[in-house]
């Protein structure tokens, strides 16, 4: 969920930027970025940055979700964990963020190039009020679509990258009943993640209700 946060709040705003200067330095750069990316594994990713930041830079631990040897209560256990966290959660977001940046550059290119956007800016709007209001709210509907696929390949990307830094979450115990062939768990946790993006599609359809005024529950 965390992964999934950051990419949304990272990519959506950046392939809006993207989008509203075309062909620019900035639109090349972030381009390139999604490319990327969409292009590198999620695996070698994490090994990259376990390589950079843990190995080279000594600044985040390597594996695990807490340090070994110490117990640590309150506050500084939160600390611990956060520091753990970091890196399986940047290589994740890094993984994720390009593909929906380019989708979000695109939607929103699909939709600066209509008619009533050149009227409102011919009626003298402002640009920032042409993108944030007018364009990027019709350019939700296929923005929260893919937000809503991106759901089931983080859990995939999950099992990798829990694996990697050794994380004991669902991605771990997802990957150790795989191996040890336990049937019963692989199918618990198919089920946890199944029930997961069937929630994420009907929370999508309601959202579509708010966004668009043309959809309606009937």
């Amino acid at each position: 969920m965390i992964t999934l946060i950051l990419t949304t709040s990272l990519a959506v705003p950046l392939g809006i930027i993207s989008a509203a200067k075309q062909y620019s330095i900035q639109d090349r750069l972030l381009t390139v970025f999604a490319f990327l990316g969409i292009s590198v594994p999620g695996f070698f990713v994490a090994l990259v940055v376990v390589k950079i930041f843990a190995i080279d830079m000594s600044i985040f631990p390597i594996s695990g979700m807490s340090t070994v040897g110490y117990d640590l209560t309150g506050f500084d256990k939160f600390i611990d964990i956060t520091k753990h966290m970091i890196l399986p959660v940047l290589s994740m977001t890094l993984v994720e963020v390009g593909s929906l940046l380019r989708y979000t550059r695109s939607a929103m290119l699909d939709v600066i190039n209509q008619a009533y956007i050149r009227t409102a800016r011919a009626k003298g709007i402002s640009e920032k009020m042409i993108i944030y209001k007018h364009a990027f709210r019709n350019a939700l509907i296929p923005v929260i679509t893919l937000i809503n696929m991106s759901l089931g390949y983080i859990f995939a990307g999950t099992i990798l990258i829990e694996t990697i830094f050794v994380w004991p979450g669902m991605g771990t115990l997802f990957y150790q009943a795989i191996s040890n062939r336990d049937y019963p768990l692989v199918m618990a946790c198919a089920m946890i993640l199944s029930s997961c993006i069937l929630i994420a599609n009907l929370i999508s359809d309601i959202v579509y209700c708010f966004i668009d005024p043309r959809v309606r529950i009937k």
